[in-house]
């Protein structure tokens, strides 16, 4: 079983989008308008931090100074409204089947998983990158494509890598003993010779390729090769030699001279889609997970240098174009990306005619969002929320060290939902990813409050040394700390003000606690909030009316609210117990002493369980009875098709259609000349761009059939065929370097078929007995041997060979 200290109210297909969400206004009241003060205390049922929001320092070497004291002014503690408003907000947006696309990152995350074929497969992958040189101006990226990359190995860069040898270097593991020294800087620090200007061959004429289309080179001394530039990518492990193992080869990159693909940015002014998905792949928003080869290699683009980079097509009967490409890395087999963003995995579930009006959580705390190109729509709150501040006389603990990791959305058997199919979290079939039409995230992530007090995740031990690099310094306020503050609203319906009360005190019940502020995965910031100010019968009242609206809004989905899978699992994960406390752990990463229960995971088909299958049911108590729903059933009915009319009366203007008749008429000329100077443009762009494509296919025609022809003049050579019981075997993967040649028919050459026919009478002679008879076998059409010699030597040719041997 997958054990995480965090997991997910499920994303809900239903949204709700109260009916009166477009008429709502600071200035003109509801008629059961709402509005007042809530003085509310918070009592910390576990140790709190929340972190000082003081502009940080920087220290000698240019990095943030994190200050570990709690959040303070003037020596008093406090709890900024801010983070009270974003612990309610998403606690609202949970309960009431609120909107999740424009609550995410519209990014695409990418993947290099070694462990899953179906979603990386390495071959495929490998057999399809291309390589290229990627720079930027300041303003715009542009791609210069080289085609397929050769390869060179570390033997032959021996002749140029100076006095220290790059084949001897690598077998040493004292020099790839951290990531730093694997990486391909490093690799370029320790061999600075020149990389470009050389000349190139084939490693073999005879075998030119490995299988699978890489073609191995090395130097031509004579300066008659193709011309390119030596390129290195991390060394991923130490160079067994003897066992032929790691990696021995490094690539070139051919100067082809092909012209430069602009990637240009998108209509908001974006850097163009390829561009932000690299960006984004190497953890450019987290600065504490970038490699030192992302930092070396992004500071070499912003000073207008290209980097080496690869790359893979959509289409790749097509040439390489900005629209054509698919994804690039900065090595071989880099991290691919997915074919769907968050965004579009939510869209892809998440449907409703109604995209576009606020939902609940809008409605409370307002929101802007964009409707067009340079468009936008925005609500001011209705709800302000005042800083919490201790009681006086509050002292924070000693202070703590622990390990704080986020965790990543793009780990799949966590994120992404999956077809469980036993109470331990085997999956049924493979796991879903981004890169399916039906992968979808899990949803809203929450952290399950704990029964027990925190635990701690000491920074992890490398060669005997605690990696206090990846932990967090925090000094928490002790339990049973107080903080009071005041929750101001204004111009709310019931049914909002109740929504509000029922996240603040878990719709009345009892035993159910929020978490707030940071080190929330080790049980700290577990606290409870009541209401001062207001009697539980008008409470009750209020609690009452969310809960009918809600049961109204429900009512195309035929289910409760209080029975539904959102409000189940939100409130079982704010119930302490025993059981849940047991997986709250976080999984462990070891790599000093190879344990990683990520991987493993993957391997064993797990994916982490929904909360409330693993602990006991939490029982919900309503507040309205099945007669009182019914009843607000028909009053909301009645009220949205108020509010639908509301919005509607436009309709009645009677200038109106005469202004839109105009209106579509201007529209009409303005768009047809429109249309008709995009489409002369639009031919003229393609005309250039085809001239451009017909150059680059022809160069790459040139380029095959010169390649082709050095295979056909060469005759074929025989002399690595082993003559032994599986020498015909043998035979048949030499004969596939020269399948060119028999491509249309037999061998033409006689010099190609005397060296063959001589090679099969060597052959016969080491045969078993057994296969003699197969060999010599009359009946053609079973004769196995017959059918494969044919397709070399022809028919006649073949039955004389086969009966006179």
């Amino acid at each position: 079983m997958i054990t995480a200290p965090y997991n997910f109210v499920p994303l809900n297909d239903h949204i709700v989008t109260p009916y009166w969400g477009s008429s709502i206004s600071h200035d003109k009241p509801f008629i059961d308008s709402q509005s007042g003060v809530l003085n509310v205390e918070i009592i910390a049922k576990s140790p709190i931090f929340v972190r000082n929001g003081e502009i940080r320092k920087k220290d000698k070497d240019g990095k943030d100074i994190i200050s570990p004291d709690f959040n303070q002014f003037r020596s008093n503690y406090f709890i900024p409204g801010s983070s009270i408003k974003g612990m309610l907000r998403n606690f609202i947006e949970a309960m009431t089947y609120g909107k999740m696309e424009d609550k995410v990152n519209d990014v695409k995350y990418s993947v290099r998983d070694f462990n899953n074929n179906v979603i990386y497969p390495k071959s495929d992958i490998s057999k399809d990158v291309q390589c290229g040189w990627l720079r930027f101006d300041g303003v715009k990226y542009f791609l210069t494509p080289c085609g397929r990359p050769g390869r060179i190995s570390h033997k032959s860069l021996d002749l140029i890598s100076g006095p220290s040898k790059i084949s001897e270097y690598y077998q040493q593991s004292s020099n790839i003993n951290s990531d730093k020294k694997k990486s391909a800087k490093a690799k370029y620090d320790a061999f600075p010779f020149k990389k470009d200007g050389y000349s190139f061959k084939y490693e073999s004429v005879d075998e030119p390729e490995d299988g699978i289309g890489r073609e191995k080179y090395i130097i031509d001394e004579t300066g008659q090769g193709t011309k390119g530039t030596i390129v290195f990518t991390g060394q991923p492990g130490v160079r067994k030699e003897k066992e032929n193992q790691g990696k021995q080869y490094e690539f070139i990159f051919f100067n082809y001279n092909n012209p430069e693909i602009p990637l240009e940015k998108d209509e908001e002014g974006k850097p163009h889609e390829i561009i932000r998905n690299l960006f984004h792949a190497y953890y450019d928003h987290d600065k504490g997970q970038q490699k030192d080869d992302w930092k070396w290699r992004k500071a070499q683009l912003l000073k207008g240098k290209s980097i080496p980079v690869f790359f893979r097509l959509k289409d790749y009967k097509k040439a390489p174009t900005a629209n054509n490409l698919l994804d690039i890395g900065l090595a071989l087999l880099y991290k691919i990306t997915y074919n769907f963003s968050v965004k579009e995995s939510i869209q892809n579930y998440q449907k409703s005619e109604k995209l576009l009006s606020p939902d609940f959580a809008d409605c409370l705390f307002g929101y802007i969002k964009k409707i067009g190109k340079n468009k936008f729509d925005s609500l001011k709150g209705r709800v302000m929320i005042s800083h919490a501040f201790a009681e006086e006389g509050s002292h924070p603990l000693p202070q703590k060290t622990d390990v704080l990791g986020g965790p990543k959305a793009s780990y799949y058997p966590n994120y992404i939902q999956q077809n469980i199919k036993d109470g331990q979290g085997k999956i049924s079939g493979n796991y879903f990813t981004f890169k399916d039409q039906k992968g979808r995230i899990r949803g809203w992530k929450k952290y399950p409050v704990r029964l027990s007090d925190p635990v701690s995740n000491p920074a992890p031990i490398i060669k005997g040394k605690a990696n206090e690099d990846v932990a967090s310094k925090y000094s928490p306020l002790a339990k049973g700390t107080k903080f009071t503050f005041k929750i101001a609203y204004h111009n709310l319906r019931k049914e909002e003000l109740g929504a509000l009360i029922s996240a603040l005190t878990f719709h009345g019940n009892e035993g159910y606690y929020h978490n707030i502020g940071m080190a929330k995965p080790l049980g700290y910031g577990k606290i409870s909030l009541s209401i001062q100010n207001k009697e539980k019968d008008e409470l009750n009242s209020l609690l009452k009316e969310f809960e009918c609206f809600m049961n109204y809004a429900l009512t195309p989905k035929g289910i409760s609210w209080i029975d539904s899978p959102q409000v189940k699992e939100l409130f079982s994960m704010a119930k302490p117990s025993e059981k849940g406390d047991k997986i709250l752990k976080y999984q462990k990463m070891d790599m000093e002493n190879r344990i990683n229960d990520f991987n493993q995971a993957k391997k064993d088909s797990l994916a982490l369980l929904d909360f409330s299958k693993v602990v006991d049911p939490v029982i919900i108590s309503g507040k309205a009875s099945a007669p009182e729903i019914e009843q607000k059933k028909a009053f909301h009915t009645i009220q949205a098709s108020y509010y639908e009319s509301l919005t509607s009366k436009g309709k009645e203007d009677p200038t109106l259609p005469y202004k839109l008749s105009i209106e579509n008429e201007l529209m009409k000329i303005i768009s047809g000349q429109k249309e008709i100077l995009i489409e002369m443009l639009k031919e003229k762009r393609d005309q250039l761009k085809q001239e451009k494509l017909n150059q680059i296919a022809q160069k790459n025609l040139e380029i095959d059939q010169a390649r082709i022809l050095g295979k056909r003049s060469n005759s074929i050579n025989l002399d690595s065929v082993k003559l032994n019981s599986r020498a015909f075997d043998s035979l048949e993967k030499a004969m596939k370097i020269f399948q060119v040649k028999f491509k249309n028919g037999p061998l033409e050459e006689e010099q190609d078929r005397e060296i063959l026919k001589a090679k099969l009478k060597e052959i016969f002679s080491v045969l078993p007995e057994k296969e003699k008879i197969k060999w010599k076998d009359s009946i053609w059409e079973s004769n196995q041997y017959y059918k494969k010699i044919s397709k070399w030597i022809g028919d006649s040719e073949t039955k004389k060979v086969l009966t006179e041997n």
